[in-house]
């Protein structure tokens, strides 16, 4: 059984806040360079 001891006044579960910043930093950082690197791919192939 899992006892909730933590009461917090967000709703992300047990990680703290600054976890699911860090984490929506990074996961927006590898989302904009996918994104960044199709478009350039799209523009004019891969340049090597």
């Amino acid at each position: 059984m899992e006892e909730t001891t933590e009461n917090k006044s967000y709703g992300y579960g047990k990680r703290p806040l600054w976890q699911w910043i860090l984490l929506y930093v990074v996961i927006g950082g590898i989302i904009y360079a996918l994104v960044y690197y199709f478009i350039l791919a799209s523009k004019g192939g891969i340049q090597y």
